[in-house]
C-alpha cells in the first residue's frame, strides 16, 4: 500500500486531523462555490459569503475534500485568499441542542479549546490556528445560537513521524536527534506559555516533505485535550494509553500507590512552575507539565529503536522499556531517555532540563559520543 494512501485511509480520532500526507495537498484549479455547499447530510446548508473569520481574512472551503472527520467535525482542504493550502474545521454546533442540558457546557469545552490555541499564537514548530468564525442562526424562540463553528488552522505537508518510522524503521541518532531538538522547541514554548499538549505521540508530529533527514521540519499538531494551566489544575485523565505518564494511567487504573502531585503556574512571569505534593493521598489526583516530557521520550525512543516502549497502562506502571533496542546509541542518548522515562515524577527531567541535557548541548569539540552524521550540515 501506497504511504499516501494508507494515511488517506486512516481513522481520524484526533480533534483536529491535520496528519496527511502531501499528496492530498497537491494544487487543482482554484474554484468558486458559487452554490451552497451542504455540510452534513442536508440538514442545514451554508455559503462561504456567510462566513466572517476574525482576522477579516477570507478562506475558500473544498467541501468534496474531506481531509478527516472526528467526533466533533469535519476537516476540509481550504485556501487562503493568497493561494496558500489551509486546513478548515467544521463543527456543527447546531448538534449541541440535540443533548438538552449539555449545550453551554459543550460550547464552553469547544471555546476553551480555541482559547488555547489562541494563546499559542505562532512557533516554527507548531501548527498553529489562523482564525475562527462562528455563523448564527436564530431559533424558534429568537434566541440566537451558534450553527456553525468553523476553525481555520495551518497545514502542514508532510508526513506523521509514526509512519516515517513505520515505513524505515529506526532513524539514524543524528536525524532523530535533528527531529527531536525540533520537538522539545515546541514544547518548550508551549510550557513557557503555560500550555501542556498532553497527547504528544509519534502521530501527532508532522515531519515536511516525503521523506526524512537533516532538512526536515517540524510541526506539533492536535491540541484537543491541550490544557492552559491558567484554567486550572491537570486533574482530567486523558491522552493515548500508550503514552501516558505513569502518574496518570495510575490515575486512570485506579489507586495502586499513584504518584499524586499538584501544579500551579505562579510567579511574575509565565513558565515560572512550581510542584508540590498533594496533602491528601486519596485525593483526586493532579498532574504536572512533566506528563509531557514522559510523552516526549516515548518519541525519542521510538525514533531510535522503531518500536513504542509500552503498549497498554499496566506495562507503563509495572514494566520497565527494552533498554537492549538501544544498545547501538550513544551513553547521552540512552541517559537521556532514562531520566525522561523516569516512573518518579519528582525525579523526572522538567523540559528546560531536558534542553540542557548534554544529548542536546552537544557539539563537534566537546567529546561526546554522539555520531552527530550531517547534523553540522544542516
Amino acid at each position: 500500500m501506497k504511504a499516501g494512501k494508507a494515511v488517506a485511509n486512516r481513522a481520524w480520532p484526533a480533534w483536529l486531523a491535520t496528519g496527511f500526507a502531501s499528496s492530498l495537498l497537491s494544487r487543482r484549479p482554484f474554484r468558486r462555490f458559487l452554490r451552497s455547499a451542504t455540510l452534513l447530510k442536508g440538514l442545514e446548508e451554508i455559503t462561504e459569503s456567510e462566513i466572517c473569520y476574525e482576522n477579516g481574512h477570507r478562506y475558500e472551503i473544498f467541501f468534496d475534500q474531506v481531509l478527516g472527520s472526528g467526533a466533533q467535525g469535519t476537516v476540509y482542504r481550504g485556501r487562503a485568499e493568497e493561494g496558500d493550502p489551509v486546513a478548515i474545521k467544521v463543527i456543527p454546533t447546531w448538534r449541541l441542542v440535540l443533548e438538552p442540558g449539555f449545550e453551554e457546557k459543550k460550547l464552553a469545552s469547544i471555546n476553551g479549546e480555541l482559547d488555547t490555541l489562541r494563546m499559542l499564537g505562532k512557533h516554527d514548530n507548531i501548527a498553529g490556528l489562523l482564525s475562527t468564525a462562528t455563523v448564527n442562526s436564530v431559533d424558534h424562540a429568537g434566541k440566537v445560537r451558534p450553527r456553525y463553528k468553523v476553525v481555520v488552522m495551518e497545514v502542514v505537508q508532510g508526513k506523521e513521524l509514526a509512519e516515517h518510522i513505520a515505513l524505515q524503521g529506526a532513524l539514524r541518532e543524528s536525524i532523530a536527534r535533528h527531529i527531536f531538538l525540533q520537538v522539545l522547541d515546541g514544547l518548550s514554548y508551549m510550557h513557557s506559555r503555560g500550555i501542556i499538549h498532553r497527547d504528544l505521540k509519534p502521530e501527532n508530529v508532522m515531519v515536511t516533505g516525503d521523506s526524512i533527514d537533516h532538512r526536515s521540519r517540524v510541526k506539533l499538531i492536535d491540541f484537543g485535550v491541550a490544557k492552559c494551566l491558567g484554567h486550572g489544575p491537570l486533574k482530567t485523565v486523558v491522552g493515548t494509553p500508550s503514552i501516558m505518564a505513569p502518574e496518570v494511567a495510575k490515575a486512570k487504573l485506579g489507586p495502586v500507590n499513584a504518584v499524586h502531585a499538584s501544579f500551579s503556574w505562579d510567579g511574575p512571569q509565565p513558565g515560572v512552575s512550581v510542584l508540590s505534593p498533594a496533602a491528601d493521598p486519596r485525593s483526586e489526583p493532579f498532574f504536572c507539565p512533566k506528563v509531557d516530557v514522559w510523552s516526549a521520550g516515548i518519541c525519542l525512543y521510538t525514533c531510535l529503536s522503531g518500536k513504542l516502549p509500552f503498549r497498554t497502562e499496566l506495562e507503563i506502571i509495572r514494566s520497565e522499556y527494552d533498554k537492549a533496542a538501544l544498545a547501538n546509541c550513544s551513553q547521552e542518548a540512552q541517559d537521556l531517555l532514562e531520566r525522561m522515562l523516569e516512573k518518579d515524577v519528582s525525579k523526572r527531567l522538567s523540559i528546560q532540563q531536558c534542553l540542557a541535557h548534554p544529548w542536546v548541548t552537544c557539539s563537534e569539540t566537546d567529546g561526546c559520543t554522539i555520531d552527530l552524521g550531517n547534523d553540522w550540515d544542516a
